[in-house]
């Protein structure tokens, strides 16, 4: 059972998207782009909501205390948004493949719709999110469920951010990165280069582009180079808070892996963490991340955003 949600995972790591936009930062200390890391973790009044593949269930941590208690159990849950008194999240395969919002104690549990959905957002009172393939498109839907409206045609999107009334995504068609008007009138293409992964802030947009980490303004204007690629290779894991980036990257050949952050403006590189870091989700002053390879057991990790006060999370 462990491998096949590991192997599932590793499916919907690739066509994962992002969370509830706004600002670099959203409700109670969450990344805007947590969930362009598959939205495994989410931080909500003290609470760290995470899924864990290892044991297949989806868990409500104590930040304070250390406690750890399983909500739900037998499946791969990814994208998790609180709102309110409710948590959202996507079971991404399988039969029970669809939407879900349950109340934050574990109660009510009730799937919204049976669909292949990915990247859910959440703005106001409606869920954005994307479907893949034949179906594909971008689509809204009320948050109680319903009715879904296709607000464009696309076949493969992924990275969705929504921010303000655009939502940004990249066309895994051609690897561009686009944005469409919530309402879908307008569509514009901002960078046509060889996008590999978005994550962004309320001024830019970050990316993997030929290995290396590029930048652009929302509106597709003043591309720089925030790093040129070393020895090292990047590797689709990558968060970004305040004038920070933080990547993980490793050398195959040397066996070298590490996470580490660049400033922005300086061009400063810090190493944070000496091994394999995956999925890196920023909530509050702390990076929650999977380390390990993924046909290992892997460890649920935290550590300071300055790269102390490293700590597991359960076993």
């Amino acid at each position: 059972m462990k491998r096949l949600v590991v192997i599932m995972l590793m499916v919907v790591f690739l066509i994962s998207g992002c969370s509830i936009g706004g600002d670099d930062m959203v409700a109670d200390g969450n990344s805007l782009s947590n969930s362009s890391n598959v939205g495994l973790f989410y931080g909500d009044e003290g609470s760290i909501y995470f899924s864990n593949w290892n044991h297949a269930g989806l868990f409500k941590l104590d930040s304070k205390d250390g406690n750890i208690d399983q909500l739900l159990e037998g499946n791969t849950f990814i994208n998790l948004i609180v709102d309110g008194d409710w948590l959202y999240y996507v079971i991404p395969t399988g039969a029970e493949q669809g939407i879900y919002r349950m109340g934050k104690n574990g109660s009510n549990n009730t799937k919204l719709i049976s669909i292949n959905a990915n990247n859910l957002n959440l703005s106001k009172d409606y869920l954005y999110f994307s479907v893949s393939f034949q179906d594909g498109g971008i689509y809204k839907m009320s948050k109680s469920g319903g009715e879904t409206i296709k607000i464009i045609d696309e076949f493969y999107a992924t990275s969705l951010h929504l921010i303000e009334d655009w939502i940004y995504y990249i066309n895994n068609e051609d690897f561009t990165i686009n944005r469409v008007s919530t309402d879908g009138k307008v569509k514009e293409v901002l960078a046509d280069d060889t996008i590999d992964k978005i994550v962004m802030d309320k001024k830019w947009i970050y990316y993997f582009d030929n290995n290396n980490l590029s930048r652009i303004s929302h509106d597709g204007r003043n591309k720089e180079i925030v790093t040129e690629s070393d020895e090292m290779e990047f590797n689709r894991q990558m968060n970004v808070k305040d004038e920070w980036v933080y990547v993980f990257a490793r050398n195959p050949e040397k066996n070298d892996a590490y996470l580490y952050r660049i400033n922005t403006e300086t061009k400063e590189k810090e190493i944070l963490y000496n091994g394999l870091a995956r999925h890196l989700h920023i909530i509050d002053d702390y990076i929650y991340f999977y380390a390990g390879e993924y046909n290992s057991e892997l460890q649920l990790k935290k550590i300071n955003l300055d790269g102390s006060e490293l700590d597991t999370i359960g076993n």
